[in-house]
């Protein structure tokens, strides 16, 4: 795992030098002996990188389960892919629901890199940030120590933050989040509905997130 630079290290990078950071990169090491990991440890913490959602801009934590676990469509970034990659279905139903809402105009032309989206100060995150090839929710287990410390840490740092949480893993961190001082939204895991082929159940998330955050503040969703 790459180490934090930049204001994000000032914030959390605490974390990464803990007891349970420690034991977490062991356990990496240890797996990726084994397994094929994804993404590459060099990208796990991409998400907190200063040129995609600084400190000073930040304002939406978009939470999910992991990252994609076949192909090499795991960036960094929860949910995000490459920019030449095949749409994957749970970033498809993403899209579908920002169109249903009119956050976006012509889905064909939305960054599903994701990137421009993290620069306006939304952290795309996942309950665990890495996961063994084709084996998905593998490292949940691992994460959820370090996780719920980042969680704890943005809820006491920050304040106005709107936190969505997407699936139950991801809904098992929003106790950490305090009404008062936070916002929380939450719905289903895209990939639920990918897996069942029914209508995602978002909760309308991103235009109630746009809501909150006023006319000034509000993300531009492409």
């Amino acid at each position: 795992m790459k180490q934090l630079i930049g204001d994000w290290d000032q914030v959390i990078g605490g974390i990464f030098k803990s007891p349970e950071s420690e034991v977490l990169r062991n356990q990496l090491r240890a797996e990726s002996k084994k397994y094929a990991i994804r993404p590459g440890l060099a990208n796990t913490l991409r998400a907190f990188y200063p040129e995609l959602c600084s400190v000073d801009k930040f304002k939406v934590c978009v939470i999910g389960q992991c990252p994609y676990p076949t192909g090499n469509l795991a960036t960094g970034i929860a949910f995000g892919v490459n920019k030449n990659d095949k749409v994957p279905p749970s970033l498809n139903y993403i899209i579908k629901a920002l169109k249903e809402g009119d956050l976006i105009e012509d889905p064909k032309k939305f960054d599903i890199t994701l990137q421009s989206i993290s620069q306006q100060g939304v952290l795309f995150l996942n309950s665990a940030l890495t996961v063994r090839y084709n084996e998905a929710g593998s490292h949940l287990g691992i994460w959820r120590p370090v996780t719920t410390m980042i969680m704890s840490e943005l809820n006491n740092r920050f304040k106005n933050i709107v936190f969505i949480f997407m699936g139950a893993k991801a809904k098992e961190f929003r106790s950490l989040i305090n009404p008062n001082k936070n916002h929380i939204l939450s719905c289903d895991h895209p990939a639920k509905a990918s897996y069942t082929g029914n209508v995602w159940k978002h909760n309308d998330v991103f235009v109630r997130t746009n809501e909150i955050l006023g006319n000034k503040n509000k993300i531009i969703w492409n």
